[in-house]
């Protein structure tokens, strides 16, 4: 683990990713990424290490309860993108044992943070997007109120993310029709053309419950038959 504290963050990042495998000396790592994440500068860097511990505590033992502990704390930490990666990390954890907190998390960083931040270094906004929606787990109404805000994002990428995890989730659950199409229709005027397509596609896929945007959908197919 002295390559933790290597000159180059991109070293550090590494060296935190291939300790994620270190299932054997779990204790022993996570110890060591908490130890480094104190003292660590760079946002990647950062994150990679909330990420590998959340990876090792399942074969933790005797840091088990701290690193669980360590990783609540940090869903209050100042950056939007631990608070996200901490809940990412929770859920890798702990499978199955869904916490209310961590949508409210979630939510609060969707809500007063934009996209850029949620993520450092990963570039495109519209798999960021979708990456932070799905951390929504199954909290319905946090998953609405979240596409309908990012629906309407002045960034034609962010908007790009919110349509395709609406996608995702009415493909899911047909029962989030209600709540998502409306917004999922408002994108047919998008001044985006890829959204505006996006859009007619999976209203396209709800079937019936797309009747009400028949007209706008139909204004919108060409002679080819396609919006």
């Amino acid at each position: 683990m002295p390559l933790l504290d290597g000159p180059l963050a991109v070293h550090r990042t590494a060296v935190a990713d291939a300790l994620a495998q270190a299932h054997h000396r779990a204790d022993e790592v996570t110890a060591g990424l908490r130890t480094r994440w104190a003292v660590e500068s760079d946002p990647q860097t950062r994150i990679q290490l909330v990420d590998s511990v959340g990876s090792l505590i399942a074969h933790a033992r005797e840091q088990r309860g701290a690193s669980i502990g360590w990783l609540r704390e940090l869903m209050d930490d100042a950056e939007p993108s631990v608070r996200l990666a901490a809940v990412q990390a929770l859920r890798r954890a702990l499978p199955g044992q869904d916490d209310s907190v961590y949508a409210q998390t979630v939510s609060n960083v969707l809500s007063g943070s934009e996209p850029e931040t949620w993520r450092p270094g990963r570039g495109a906004a519209k798999p960021t997007v979708v990456w932070a929606v799905g951390l929504l787990g199954e909290d319905r109404a946090a998953l609405a109120d979240a596409i309908q805000r990012l629906i309407g994002h002045p960034d034609p990428s962010v908007r790009a993310g919110a349509l395709q995890a609406a996608a995702q989730a009415l493909s899911r659950r047909r029962s989030a029709v209600p709540e998502l199409l409306p917004a999922v229709a408002r994108s047919l005027s998008d001044p985006e053309p890829d959204n505006r397509l996006v859009a007619a596609r999976v209203l396209g896929m709800c079937g019936h419950a797309a009747r009400p945007w028949a007209d706008a959908l139909a204004a919108m197919v060409t002679d080819e038959g396609e919006p």
